[in-house]
């Protein structure tokens, strides 16, 4: 039966597990290519210190986990590792500071206005650009 006064919507629960879970690949994406930026086109030689390789490590370690945990644990553990980069000094290049910090910045704003729309009331499928 056609009822136009309740028409057929994805369940809010999958559609948010959905959006996390591409969330979270693409930061994945993301933190791969400015990882693997890192490996295959420095533009300054890194800092050879003893700090700046374990952070290096520790940035590298911290993928595989992003690889074999859930969606909001990966986006989190994706998050962590784009604050080490920013955070890291010259550990990284500024490129690679860069390019975290503008995916810091584009995460802050989705945040932002996912919690903009449920404060709204307007329906889930309603909110956005």
């Amino acid at each position: 039966m056609n009822d136009n006064l309740a028409p057929d919507r994805p369940e809010p629960r999958r559609r948010r597990a959905r959006l996390a879970l591409a969330g979270a690949v693409v930061l994945c994406l993301i933190v791969g290519g400015t990882i693997g930026g890192y490996y295959f086109g420095r533009s300054s030689p890194p800092e050879t210190s003893s700090e700046c390789v374990e952070a290096r490590q520790e940035v590298r370690d911290m993928k595989d986990e992003v690889d074999s945990a859930d969606a909001a644990t990966a986006a989190n553990l994706s998050r962590t590792q784009l604050n080490m980069v920013v955070q890291g000094g010259d550990c990284f290049t500024g490129r690679e500071r860069g390019q975290a910090q503008t995916v810091l910045d584009r995460l802050d704003e989705q945040a932002a206005a996912k919690a903009e729309c449920d404060a709204s009331d307007e329906p889930w499928w309603e909110c956005g650009p």
